[in-house]
């Protein structure tokens, strides 16, 4: 019986030796040669079947690294002459056991340094995203997650994670203008910024997150959230600027507005319906909002009052913008001033509500 052990530990003992020196040497061989053609096609083949196109110059296995393919480029559509996406390098996670079987399951692609053309709008409109760093998990149920990719856009730090369900392949692709929920809130972004000067050295943050079925992209809903420091708008200086909110279908809710200056700082919230063209706000300001407004939007309110000190409010109120008709706001609140001028008249203090039509104020 021990005699019988013995035996059976060292046939083991070579077995495993064997297959360790086999794959190996296998693996240094293909990191030294690279994966012949007829593989590197079968797996284009297999990732296309998942809704991944791509092509790339050369495939090669690294020890420590993994399946590695150079001058990646994805695109969108099968036949497509412009990739939506070149990357350096892609680091392909596969299940190697039934690779080796002739079956694929992708376990995760790992994008490093990538480039992409985004489109922003209806009109053509595309920027450019610059060192794009990401993992792209798919999983058994047909779902594409991502976690915290990154890049640079347009010199703001954007950072981007997703659980989505892939297209039905059986099923129609739904509207291109249902699926571009990020691209709709980059853009207004993109041309606010664009009106900001900032510190290259402590670029904006702006971070996405969506959830949803690519199927039914009506019912997709994406958070989003938006830092920066030391910021100006023409000549008015923001110590710090901070939104986050969420957008679902038609509504756009910030869960958070906050504007900081050396004087004070203004919060609140907000929500717009897209489909009605209307919404609701509420803020609480310490903030020198005159000179905000005017120097920073060329908005001029109140102009017979000049405060010494900025003032307290608290309003809430509804804007709307009905096509083809003025921009409408509709406020109420109160306010307590210190120390005012009124027509040249001072004032020590006053504390009193008031409404907001449309630029009349009661």
């Amino acid at each position: 019986m021990g005699h019988t052990l013995r035996f059976a530990k060292t046939i083991l003992i070579i077995v495993f030796g064997v297959v360790f020196l086999g794959t190996v040497g296998g693996a240094i061989y293909l990191n030294k040669v690279g994966f012949p053609g007829q593989y590197g096609n079968w797996l284009q083949s297999k990732l296309s079947e998942k809704g991944l196109h791509l092509s790339f110059n050369t495939l090669h296995y690294d020890l420590r690294r993994g399946l590695i393919a150079t001058d990646v480029e994805f695109y969108l559509q099968e036949g497509d002459g412009q990739p939506m996406l070149e990357a350096r390098e892609v680091i392909i996670d596969l299940d190697k056991t039934k690779a080796l079987r002739g079956k694929l399951r992708l376990r995760k692609l790992e994008i490093l340094d990538g480039t992409a053309q985004i489109p922003v709008d209806d009109n053509g409109r595309l920027v450019t995203a610059n060192d794009i760093n990401g993992a792209l998990v798919l999983t058994d149920n047909n779902r594409a997650q991502i976690d915290e990719a990154t890049g640079m856009i347009e010199g703001i730090h954007v950072s981007f994670s997703s659980d989505l369900k892939l297209q039905d392949r059986t099923k129609k692709n739904p509207k291109t203008s249902d699926q571009n929920q990020i691209y709709k809130i980059l853009s207004v972004v993109l041309d606010e910024l664009a009106l900001w000067t900032m510190e290259p050295d402590t670029p904006p943050e702006l971070s996405f997150s969506t959830r949803g079925d690519l199927n039914t992209p009506e019912r997709m809903s994406t958070r989003f959230s938006l830092e920066a420091q030391n910021i100006a708008r023409k000549n008015y200086q923001l110590n710090r600027l901070a939104i986050a909110g969420d957008f679902k279908g038609q509504l756009i809710t910030l869960d958070q507005v906050l504007l900081e200056d050396a004087s004070g700082a203004a919060a609140g919230k907000a929500d717009w319906s897209i489909l009605r063209r209307e919404g609701r706000f509420d803020l609480t300001s310490t903030l020198q909002l005159q000179a905000f407004l005017k120097s920073s939007y060329d908005i001029v309110i109140l102009q017979d009052l000049s405060f010494e000190e900025a003032p307290l409010i608290d309003v809430v109120g509804t804007y709307a913008a009905p096509v083809g008709q003025p921009f409408s706001v509709k406020a109420r609140g109160n306010a307590r001033i210190n120390r005012f001028q009124f027509l040249d008249s001072p004032y020590e203090g006053l504390s009193s509500e008031f409404s907001w039509q449309d630029g009349d104020l009661y």
